[in-house]
């Protein structure tokens, strides 16, 4: 039986070996202007300089275990573009599972492959993709939190389960996927009710998906999960604040995705979704009314859905790694809309959002690289003044702080004010900020010694002479103490 069983996996493989490789290509060509940049995205300054793990402080077990098979090391060492090839991978074959679900069918139409691009290339989930080291978990993450479904057929307790293994995977992962299988689940519970199945069949594959998956949650949450209480906490509301404060941070995450779109991509998003519909009415075997009126609570709950349980945290993320679901809701909205033959009007605007996401991955790269570039220049200028200062004792230490920032390089600064999405993305890595990142590339890349930092003191109010005025910055400094206020 199992070798029968290898056997059809070998058989699956090949059959759709085509499909992944186009969706492979599709996003390696998307975020070839990233790995050409060759970034390192905030937390890989300090992993690439120091080669630690540390990814189990938000209980993301797989990558704390697995990178050390990945970079055959303990010790992980850049080993870039593998993890992000791997990652693309990943996402090709979720892809793939999802064309599959979706259209029932061995092989697929050039559109069908085009309106699966927000799925791995949307704004979002390009941050993921910049990460070095990181990347292969949250490419992970997704295929997770679509794999069940190739095994809904397959049994009772297969499909059981195979939900309660990759929700504990997505966990175990990277958790802003989390909401990516019940979108799913809702998908084809809708396909599968709109064309006349039997209400038992439908109720029973939802029924069973929501157990499996939410075991897995409820086991991880329960026996699995370190609480964490950080730039995002791992805690929930009070009970009598649940539904108002989920609702707030609901809302919050949607101004977010308002502010990060230009207006065009939001016009066509809204397009697709009355396409949606549109094409629902019209493949209804349960009447119109019905099909309108469904399709409507199937967008409200994929609205609901897509960031997972993160509006019900205390404390959330809103940082665009977080919000990678909206990528897989616009994904599973153009795919079902676009699988009929008719309408080419909602087929023309899904090509013309997909292509806006998929020029934006070159141009948000193109900045990556430009930002880096600067960066580099800037805090070679600031070296160069302290040296000539005479400002790095070889016996004494000093400490250090910097206040303000570089801000953006000129590229990304001359471009206009709608291209908020990519001022969110680009990193400044050299600044005064929350996070140890703002001056980490000064202080661990260039070999200065004998330097330290202490956030417990604020040298402003310290009144040390100033030694120097630059266009580009200000130092102040005295035997103790070296302050570097940058200008923007």
């Amino acid at each position: 039986m199992d070798n029968v069983y290898l056997a059809k996996i070998r058989d699956d493989l090949h059959r759709y070996r085509k499909p992944i490789l186009t969706m492979f290509f599709i996003y390696l060509l998307g975020i070839s202007a990233i790995l050409r940049a060759n970034f390192y995205y905030i937390d890989d300054l300090g992993r690439a300089r120091w080669g630690y793990k540390e990814f189990h402080y938000f209980s993301r077990y797989i990558p704390q275990y697995f990178s050390t098979f990945l970079h055959a090391d303990s010790y992980l060492t850049d080993i870039s573009p593998l993890p992000q090839l791997i990652a693309v991978l990943l996402l090709a074959l979720a892809a793939v599972i999802v064309l599959r679900a979706v259209t029932e069918r061995d092989t697929f139409y050039f559109v069908e492959y085009i309106a699966m691009i927000p799925l791995g290339l949307s704004p979002y989930f390009l941050q993921c993709l910049s990460y070095k080291y990181d990347s292969p978990y949250m490419g992970l993450s997704v295929l997770a939190a679509v794999l069940p479904v190739i095994f809904m057929n397959r049994g009772f307790y297969c499909y059981l389960l195979s939900t309660f293994l990759c929700s504990l995977v997505v966990c175990m992962s990277y958790q802003a996927a989390w909401g990516i299988f019940p979108m799913f689940v809702v998908l084809l519970a809708w396909i599968k009710w709109n064309r006349n199945e039997k209400w038992q069949t439908v109720l029973r594959f939802v029924f069973l998906s929501a157990i499996g998956y939410l075991a897995g949650t409820l086991f991880f949450a329960l026996f699995l999960m370190k609480p964490a209480d950080d730039y995002a906490s791992t805690s929930l509301h009070a009970l009598m604040e649940m539904i108002p404060m989920t609702l707030y941070h609901m809302k919050m995450y949607y101004i977010h995705v308002i502010q990060d779109f230009k207006l065009e991509w939001l016009v066509m998003i809204g397009l697709l979704c009355v396409g949606f519909i549109h094409v629902s009415v019209r493949n209804s075997q349960k009447g119109r009314v019905f099909g309108f009126a469904f399709s409507i609570l199937v967008l409200l709950a994929f609205v609901g859905m897509c960031f997972g349980v993160y509006p019900a945290l205390s404390r959330p993320t809103f940082d665009p790694r977080s919000m990678y679901g909206f990528g897989a809701l616009l994904s599973f909205v153009a795919v079902y809309t676009v699988t009929t033959r008719r309408f080419c009007f909602y087929k023309t605007v899904c090509i013309a959002l997909c292509w806006c996401f998929f020029v934006f991955g070159f141009t948000y790269g193109n900045a990556l690289n430009a930002q880096k570039v600067y960066t580099d220049y800037r805090i070679t200028a600031a070296i160069h003044d302290l040296h000539e200062l005479d400002l790095f004792d070889e016996e004494k230490i000093k400490t250090y702080q910097i206040k303000g920032s570089i801000g953006y390089a000129p590229e990304i600064e001359g471009m206009p004010q709608d291209y908020e999405m990519l001022r969110r993305l680009v990193p400044i890595s050299f600044a005064d900020s929350e996070m140890d990142w703002g001056y980490f590339s000064f202080s661990q890349y260039y070999r200065l010694k004998n330097i330290t930092w202490d956030r417990s003191i604020d040298l402003t109010e310290y009144n040390l002479p100033k030694l120097k005025d630059t266009y580009y910055h200000t130092i102040y400094a005295d035997d103790e103490y070296v302050l570097i206020v940058l200008k923007w």
